[in-house]
């Protein structure tokens, strides 16, 4: 048979978060198959206790358990005798569901109306709250009751462990229970909303109570006779309010204890923590209890589930701790020692974070009197650290960075070389100026050849040298019909530069110098002069100090030294951007 739905929804549900079913066994389907009349105790967790037993014959006594496994014909489902003509389907298809019936009794106690109660257990106590409650009914149709007569009421109560009538909290009424336009019974949904107040919730209710409605009138007191199916009590979920914060800053590793609320008074909870591993996502349970110490950085959750079965599902993640990004770069100076302060350009952690401080070292010392200073007086050339000192989640954190204070002069690699013959024919000394080799901490010469018929320069050879490799001079062999170009380049690694300078020898630029050696002045002479548009004359000493610098405007260009001392000079004469180089000694 094809089964009839028709929902009457008696009061309108919110529609929360709804936790677990509070009945046990809603839908009478486990326990021991009835045999007879009256025994809806074989369906776990239900009894027809608070029933008068005077109106029970036919050997059974009670609610009567329908069930289609039953070897009882009588009350077989759907073929039974008190449905027909041919029964009422079990809602869902499966085995059960309960009969209860009313009338009057013609016994000791006279002409009285007589109910059966059918009565329930929860799996607990209900606790302060929102509930909802819904249960299936349907009216029997059977031949001692009138088909007209439209009196099939259900009336429902919460009971505690003793309660039998109205003693309970009321629930609901339902509304005339009636048969579809066939006369044949029909299932229909019956719900109501409900709230336990602080005080209801020490009263104990644990049992739920069915009963039929006493029609109140001598006209009405005909057998009543009503079915019922698929019970559910659940509690409308609220959430549990988590104090933990979304996002927990740890230093070093340094994690702590966390832990969620308690139950409340009258409730119980259990605890989920899932968590990373490394490398993986939130999907390791960590722990079962009200605390837990993670051990990773990473996204959690807490999952905390209540006596009526409500979820409270919370993330959170815990990072690491870095603090304020911090960085000094290098400072370095020429000549005069800096006199302004060093440290950050402008304070990294700001007015309003006053519980920071700064812990500053000077090569390995602390210095005192600076901890609320993110500047500091310049103490010498050296290494200076600084450690900033903030409070986190779990406690205090840290983070330093060190910078370096030195003494870093521009380079001029033309100033830091000069060239002599060796003893030896055609053989050329590559020498640097030891005072000024010390300026910086690499170089590299490039010696490039063109010879007669040659059309562009060809590398003949290169030499890296750093340190004390610096001071050793170059055996150069050199052709004197050739011409050749030196690149000097130097890596300056304290000002992160790289300084070239370029010579030419053996041009044919027939530059003189006379008198050579010479006492007060000498004179340069150019071939050519007026060819060129640019000529620029330098001379240094052999301690690598510029003694002269001019621009030439006039060939026979003359240089007074008269003041200079006794000794080897060196005139770099740069012609349209091309550097040779003579020497010329002062006696």
């Amino acid at each position: 048979m094809k089964k009839a739905f028709t929902i009457l929804v008696f009061l309108i549900i919110p529609i929360l978060s709804i936790g677990q079913n509070l009945v046990i066994n809603p839908d009478f389907e486990d326990g021991t198959v009835p045999t007879d009349r009256g025994q809806i105790n074989y369906a776990t967790g239900w009894s027809h206790q608070c029933t008068d037993p005077l109106i029970f014959t036919f050997g059974g006594s009670g609610v009567d358990l329908l069930d289609r496994s039953s070897s009882n014909s009588n009350i077989q489902v759907p073929n039974n005798i008190y449905t027909t003509p041919a029964g009422l389907e079990e809602r869902t298809g499966d085995n059960r569901y309960a009969h209860l019936w009313q009338t009057q009794n013609g016994g000791s106690t006279g002409n009285t109306l007589i109910g059966e109660r059918l009565k329930g257990s929860l799996i607990g106590s209900l606790t302060e709250g929102t509930y909802d409650l819904c249960f299936w009914g349907a009216r029997a149709s059977s031949g001692v009751i009138s088909i007209s007569d439209p009196y099939q009421i259900i009336e429902v109560y919460l009971v505690n462990d003793n309660d039998c009538s109205d003693n309970g909290k009321w629930i609901l009424t339902t509304p005339t229970m009636t048969f579809d336009g066939s006369g044949n019974s029909v299932w229909n949904q019956y719900c109501a909303n409900f709230t336990i107040n602080a005080a209801e919730a020490t009263l104990g209710y644990n049992k739920i109570l069915f009963k039929i409605k006493d029609p109140g009138t001598v006209a009405m007191v005909h057998s009543q006779s009503i079915y019922i199916d698929e019970v559910e009590l659940t509690k409308e979920c609220v959430d549990i309010t988590i104090k933990i914060p979304k996002k927990i800053a740890v230093c070093d590793s340094n994690f702590e204890e966390i832990c969620a609320p308690l139950p409340i008074s009258g409730s119980a909870y259990s605890y989920e923590w899932w968590g990373p591993a490394p490398g993986l996502p939130m999907s390791i349970l960590l722990a079962t209890t009200p605390c837990f110490t993670p051990s990773n950085y990473g996204s959690y959750l807490l999952k905390i589930t209540d006596e009526n079965g409500c979820v409270t599902v919370y993330t959170f993640s815990i990072i690491e701790d870095h603090g304020p990004t911090i960085s000094i770069p290098d400072v370095y100076y020429c000549d005069e020692f800096p006199s302004r302060l060093i440290g950050f350009d402008s304070d990294p952690i700001g007015p309003t974070l006053y519980r920071y401080s700064y812990n500053w070292t000077y090569n390995g010392v602390p210095i005192s009197g600076h901890s609320g200073d993110y500047q500091i007086p310049p103490m010498g050339d050296g290494e200076y650290c600084v450690t900033i000192n903030w409070p986190s989640n779990t406690g205090w954190c840290s983070s330093s960075t060190c910078f370096t204070v030195k003494e870093c002069c521009k380079p001029d690699p033309s100033f830091n070389v000069f060239f002599s013959a060796s003893s030896t024919p055609n053989n050329l000394i590559i020498s640097n100026i030891p005072t000024n080799a010390d300026d910086y901490e690499e170089e590299t010469f490039y010696v490039f050849k063109k010879c007669a018929g040659d059309t562009s320069w060809s590398l003949l050879n290169s030499f890296t040298r750093i340190g004390a490799a610096m001071y050793t001079p170059i055996s150069l062999t050199v052709d004197h019909t050739c011409e050749y170009k030196i690149q000097h380049v130097i890596n300056q690694t304290c000002l992160q530069k790289v300084f070239v300078s370029t010579i030419y020898l053996n041009e044919t630029k027939n530059i003189t110098v006379s008198p050579n050696p010479f006492g007060d002045r000498f004179k340069i002479a150019i071939k050519d002069f007026n060819k060129f548009k640019d000529i620029e004359l330098r001379i240094i000493n052999q301690q690598g100090r510029e003694v002269y610098s001019r621009g030439i405007k006039e060939n026979n260009h003359f240089v007074d030294g008269i003041d200079w001392p006794v000794g080897l000079y060196f005139c770099y004469i740069t012609i349209d951007g091309k550097t040779e180089i003579k020497k010329v000694i002062k006696n």
